[in-house]
């Protein structure tokens, strides 16, 4: 693959982000719509797109093995980020929750489909098993208990009963994750008794059309929240810059070990590590960190998409 057709996939999306960053300047677009069109996504879009991409998938020993080894990467990052931060007298700062976790699924995929297309579904979501069992069981649980469980209240350090209700809640009720356990599981009785895919076509082609939907919205959704603010412009730089090379030298070290043979492997787990933060972080976010979350999830997503080109142009000359 050179670097033209590279560029060519990857500026679509870019210039997606741009239109959307275009909208919200020229009063184009209110927030609310913008909100909306991430609820959209985030409840229909995304989960027909997870349900397919799961579907496709035949997880093995080699595939629960990635997932394992993302699982706990992710908590290796939290716990080491966590300690720096309280040496560093940072005690429970919101930075320490942004450096495990990945925002894959509003950013990830869009990325990925957009240069090795929709063959590539089961090869991202092997990789992305890990990683979302992660946010969805340890991560969100905590912020909700920094957030006194329920987002955009008053920090707190305990995970309280209310908390832990709370995340539980937010588990058994999110699309996302009903459409993880129902690809996995339709797609392995499917398998199992060697159901034939062609009567349940139609189908199919909705869910086809509804997960494409993903990348166009949810890219001008995101271009519409990016925020640039110069008073905290070079804070968010230097923590998004350390972060990225962190996570950089990670996948260079890690990218040998994987337990998954396809070719795809290595440029789906490179892409996941060099995503930006999941954005449920800025929910549990106190009003005085907010412009700084924003500001960081801003110039990280900008940055993933020179970067997953340049990494995907990299990877393919080695």
């Amino acid at each position: 693959m050179d670097t033209f057709e590279v560029i060519s996939k990857v500026l679509p999306v870019f210039l997606l982000f741009v239109t959307g960053y275009v909208f919200r300047r020229t009063g184009f677009l209110e927030a609310r719509t913008a909100a909306q069109l991430k609820k959209l996504v985030a409840d229909v879009t995304l989960p027909a797109l997870l349900f397919r991409a799961f579907l496709s998938m035949k997880p093995g020993g080699d595939e629960l093995l990635l997932a394992l080894m993302m699982f706990l990467l992710c908590g290796v990052l939290l716990v080491g980020t966590r300690l720096i931060m309280r040496l560093a007298g940072h005690k429970d700062d919101i930075r320490s929750y942004m450096v495990s976790g990945f925002e894959a699924g509003m950013l990830g995929y869009a990325l990925f489909l957009s240069v090795f297309g929709d063959k590539a579904l089961p090869i991202f979501a092997s990789v992305d098993l890990g990683q979302v069992l992660f946010v969805f069981i340890v991560l969100m649980p905590l912020l909700l208990a920094r957030s006194g469980g329920r987002f955009g209240e008053t920090a707190s350090t305990d995970m309280d009963e209310g908390a832990l209700k709370a995340a539980a809640r937010n588990v058994i009720t999110s699309p996302v994750v009903w459409a993880i356990i129902g690809g996995l599981v339709i797609g392995a009785i499917g398998r199992a008794l060697s159901i034939p895919a062609r009567p349940f076509a139609p189908v199919s082609g909705f869910l086809e059309i509804v997960g494409n939907l993903t990348v166009p919205v949810i890219a001008l959704a995101i271009g519409y929240e990016l925020e640039f603010r110069r008073d905290i412009l070079g804070k968010a730089l230097v923590f998004v810059l350390v972060r990225k090379a962190v996570l950089l030298g990670l996948a260079l070290l890690l990218i040998r070990f994987l337990p998954v043979k396809d070719e795809l492997t290595p440029y789906a787990f490179m892409t996941m590590l060099l995503l930006p933060p999941p954005f449920v972080v800025t929910l549990a976010a106190r009003n005085d960190e907010q412009s700084l979350v924003s500001g960081i999830l801003s110039l990280s997503t900008v940055i993933s998409i020179p970067a997953f080109a340049a990494a995907v142009l990299l990877m393919g000359v080695v």
